[in-house]
Order: structure tokens, then sequence, then C-alpha cells
């Protein structure tokens, strides 16, 4: 299955008015736009755009295919400019 389009999706952080550029796939045949861990942790490292980098942390549930993710973009000089971000795994991903 070949994706349909490429793009970048605003990814809404809760903690604040902002967003994290993430580059995505939209393949026709699913509901859903696929984000990779790698494409949502490289935008912040680019010097221009204030963040240092990423932390991200994983909550599986027990059949470890589903769960959570939490994900924290580090700025450069403040922590309250720290984008924080949350999200659904699933199928392990």
């Amino acid at each position: 299955m070949l994706p349909l389009g490429e793009g970048s999706l605003h990814v809404s952080a809760i903690n604040r008015q902002d967003y994290v550029a993430v580059k995505c796939l939209y393949p026709p045949h699913l509901t859903s736009i696929l984000l990779t861990e790698n494409d949502v942790l490289l935008p912040s490292k680019d010097p221009e755009t204030g963040y240092s980098g990423q932390t991200i942390a994983k909550h599986f549930t027990e059949s470890r295919s589903t769960g959570n993710f939490s994900l924290i973009c580090h700025h450069k000089l403040r922590h309250r400019q720290d984008i924080l971000l949350h999200g659904v795994i699933v199928a392990g991903q």
C-alpha cells in the first residue's frame, strides 16, 4: 500500500496555544494519518525553532499493542515554552 499524499500535520499542544509541525503520510485504505516517532522528534531539533530536543514516554497496556504516549519539546531558554503533546499508540506504533 503506497501513501496517497504527504504533508505537514500541526499537532496541538495541550499546555498552550502552540503546535508542532509533523511530517505525515495519508494512505487511502486507512481511516487515519500515519506519524512516525522519528518525524515527530526531528522538527524541534532545528536550531531556528528555539527548541533543543524532545523526550517521549510510552505507556503500553498489557497487550503491548496499544497504549498512550507523552511527548515534551524542550525550549532552549524557558521551560514555560515547552510543548506537551499526548497521543495514542495503536498496533505498537
